[in-house]
């Protein structure tokens, strides 16, 4: 890890953000100057603790890998899908040739099909990524208490629907929602208050 960096996010936006970035001796978490300015020490500290699972549990590596191997799918099914449709000449218009021009609206078409089918499937990983890093948060700051506070502050000052509809939380949201998040840590607490 290189470092925690100062994001000068609030030139373009009032959100708050944090994120790891960067592969090897490059990796880096940046947290926005929005959230510095607005959170506490202890908020702060949730938040790069989030953080820091993300780069405990390498979703940066893993998340690579899924892209790329998903980009190969999309290439293989996407030829599939031409061949399968020049060779019954669904489309007159089209050449039979794969290499033509005139097939790419063809192209765009499927690519954006496979796309929609897969984004659920994508948003899923990274929730699970999102799920893991919130965990290692928890196990890692004093109390619990920082964590969410600073989820209903992101919340609230980045205008977002603490429990959306399952449905569109499944289909289109790439992290859990923060009803969701602040449920869960809540019940981690009861747990290990148990414990």
């Amino acid at each position: 890890m290189r470092g925690v960096y100062e994001w000068n996010l609030s030139e373009k936006s009032k959100k708050a953000n944090a994120a790891l970035m960067g592969m090897g001796a490059t990796r880096r978490i940046i947290l926005a100057d929005t959230l510095l300015a607005d959170y506490s020490d202890d908020e702060i500290e949730a938040v790069l603790a989030h953080e820091l699972g993300h780069h405990v549990h390498k979703h940066i590596l893993k998340g690579i890998v899924v892209q790329v191997v998903i980009t190969f799918f999309g290439f293989w099914l996407t030829n599939q899908v031409l061949h399968y449709v020049l060779a019954r000449n669904w489309f007159p218009a089209l050449e039979s040739r794969l290499y033509d021009f005139a097939n790419l609206p063809l192209i765009l078409i499927v690519a954006t099909v496979l796309s929609l089918l897969l984004m659920p499937a994508m948003n899923a990983i990274s929730r699970k990524h999102e799920r893991e890093a919130d965990r290692y948060a928890w196990e890692n700051i004093a109390h619990i208490g920082p964590f969410i506070s600073s989820m209903q502050k992101l919340a609230d000052q980045n205008l977002a629907e603490r429990t959306p509809n399952r449905f569109v939380e499944w289909l289109f949201h790439s992290h859990p929602s923060i009803g969701r998040r602040v449920t869960a840590a809540e019940e981690w607490a009861r747990g290990r208050a148990r414990v």
